[in-house]
């Protein structure tokens, strides 16, 4: 229960990576005994990871980046991944 007074402190306080950790636990609770998350289930996920690149969360940044590259949008995915290394270096590939 931590986690979560943690998740809706983040949130509150408007802190980017609130909407990643939120996408990660529903991706967890999703993907429950090795079951994959629906098609709507994925679009709030990637919606969540999405808001949390535009507010400048470098670890939503590149996974962003790293769905961008399957999509095959290698402009958006640059973009992304540079903006993601420049804050953490540490996320390089």
């Amino acid at each position: 229960m931590a986690s979560h007074a943690l998740l809706a402190w983040l949130l509150v306080h408007h802190v980017p990576a609130g909407y990643n950790k939120l996408a990660d636990i529903l991706k967890a609770r999703s993907g429950y005994d090795g079951e994959t998350p629906g098609n709507g289930t994925l679009g709030i996920i990637q919606s969540l990871r999405w808001c949390a690149a535009s507010e400048g969360d470098p670890v939503a940044q590149a996974q962003m980046a790293d769905i961008f590259d399957k999509l095959k949008k290698p402009a958006i995915a640059a973009s992304l991944r540079a903006c993601a290394t420049h804050q953490n270096p540490d996320l390089e590939h």
